[in-house]
């Protein structure tokens, strides 16, 4: 069977890279958003993949889950509540293939997909207890109602980056292109006007390194295929 890996930044996509190009999945990057990774799921199967995956990075909901720790999503949620469960037989082949060998933290949990970032720990608090979600992203939901509608396996695998009590600026969202590339030219203009969030970015910076090389050990100690039977 042919995986396809949605993810909405290229920096995500490129934690694929452990693999030789001969043996990677098919990766479709849109860009960030449900909307770019319903074009993106729908291009994989387009493409004849029986299976997708979401991969990429999530923010943490719960204070203990941290920055680099990894979802396994048991089921994603929107925001209206309704669950779109994820493949049980492949997940735990997953969760198997990675159990001893992955040196961080792995948490099988709910994942709730939103159309925007959550920037405030009170918000964050606020959606994770209302919904009973660890970790939120802004393309799984999108890719499991694709997934849902072509009748495929699907999963969701995310790192986190900013933990519960992480805030993150409003104006970082503007410094990225369509495709979730940060633009040096915008993030200089953004700190010239908000120069007390340096630290902040700072920390974010430090938080995506763990998150980026927690995702390509998942990569790399999972498989090509992410364990898909």
């Amino acid at each position: 069977m042919r995986l396809g890996v949605v993810t909405g930044l290229e920096r995500e996509a490129g934690c694929l890279g452990v693999f030789p190009a001969a043996d990677r999945p098919a990766v479709n990057c849109q860009g960030p958003g449900p909307k770019a990774a319903a074009l993106a799921a729908s291009r994989l199967l387009a493409d004849g993949c029986g299976a997708l995956l979401s991969f990429g990075l999530a923010g943490g909901l719960t204070e203990d889950l941290r920055p680099g720790g990894i979802v396994v999503a048991d089921a994603v949620v929107g925001e209206d509540g309704q669950l779109w469960p994820t493949d049980s037989g492949w997940r735990k082949t997953l969760e198997q293939t990675l159990h001893g060998t992955f040196p961080g933290e792995i948490r099988q949990s709910r994942l709730l997909g939103l159309d925007r970032p959550l920037i405030t720990p009170l918000e964050k608090k606020d959606y994770g207890t209302r919904l009973n979600a660890d970790a939120v992203d802004m393309e799984s939901l999108a890719v499991a109602s694709a997934a849902a509608k072509a009748q495929v396996p699907f999963i969701a695998v995310r790192a986190v980056i900013d933990p519960l009590d992480q805030a993150i600026p409003e104006w970082l969202a503007a410094t990225l292109d369509n495709h979730g590339r940060p633009q040096a030219a915008r993030l200089l203009a953004g700190l010239a006007l908000h120069a007390r969030d340096l630290p902040t970015l700072l920390r974010l910076a430090l938080n995506e390194r763990a998150a980026m090389t927690a995702l390509r050990r998942v990569a790399l100690d999972a498989g090509p295929l992410f364990a898909l039977g």
